[in-house]
């Protein structure tokens, strides 16, 4: 009889996901911003409609398995995901978390002026206390993004963050041009401002990105990603008796290490 052998995943596969879950993404913010439209100012509406993206991975999750409805079965071998799938995902989420912490800045912006009796702020001012402050706090998500991606990513982990700080960029511009275009209208009046603008967000991804992807790989932790990749596709129980065997195989290692400390703990406490 023969043997069941692995098979390595379907890039074509992957790729159709990918586009698909972006897609879904994309039309449902469409729909958010023109519901929204006399609801919210185009700044917050703006940032709401951003933290849409967040979803990307779940929307990817529920593509990829109704294109395996498609298909018939077979044991694919639990291999990392390819760059433009991972490189998707930290563009989308980190452009998510950027509108997040504008939303809270900027909704904080208007409470402390109206608590104040100050008069509504200019929206340009609102736009640059936010940009300053995601900026701030971008930086260590990027770093995240970048341990992740190295975690995550079957092989060209660069190009994948190349990738996210460009999609990261990119639906910033998207965003803005759908719920803002005046705004961004007056902005393309000055070619080179927009150009600076748009490319420091890109800049701080990319450069604390790769400050990620360098610590997570210096510290060899591509297998912990195979390893948690491998995991998901077992049953719960089966995932308890994997972190057992992981444990027995800790406490094998250090008994292997310190034999005499192991073996001076029994006369310890017999005495």
């Amino acid at each position: 009889m023969g043997t069941l052998a692995l098979k390595p995943p379907s890039s074509l596969k992957e790729a159709v996901a990918a586009i698909i879950s972006l897609v879904v993404v994309l039309a449902a913010a469409n729909l958010a911003a023109s519901g929204l439209k006399t609801l919210l100012d185009p700044t917050v509406r703006s940032s709401v409609v951003g933290m849409l993206f967040a979803s990307v991975p779940a929307v990817y999750g529920f593509s990829n398995r109704a294109l395996n409805g498609f298909r018939p079965k077979r044991l694919e071998y639990p291999e990392l995901l390819p760059w433009y799938v991972t490189g998707l995902f930290a563009g989308a989420c980190l452009f998510a978390w950027i509108q997040f912490i504008a939303f809270i800045v900027g909704a904080s912006l208007g409470m402390a002026s109206a608590s104040a009796g100050l008069e509504q702020l200019d929206m340009h001012i609102i736009a640059s206390v936010s940009g300053l402050a995601t900026l701030a706090i971008t930086a260590p998500a990027s770093i995240l993004a970048g341990m992740n991606l190295n975690r995550s990513t079957r092989g060209l982990v660069f190009v994948a963050l190349l990738f996210a700080s460009i999609l990261c960029v990119a639906l910033s511009i998207f965003t803005s041009w759908l719920l803002a275009p005046a705004f961004m209208a007056e902005l393309m009046k000055q070619p080179l401002q927009a150009v600076v603008g748009s490319a420091i967000p890109a800049m701080v991804v990319l450069v604390f990105g790769i400050i990620g992807v360098g610590w997570s790989a210096l510290w060899r932790e591509r297998s912990i990603g195979r390893l948690a990749h491998a995991a998901r596709r077992l049953k719960p129980d089966q995932r308890d008796e994997v972190f057992s065997d992981i444990t027995h195989r800790l406490a094998a290692a250090h008994v292997a290490e310190v034999p005499a400390q192991a073996e001076s703990e029994p006369a310890v406490s017999a005495a």
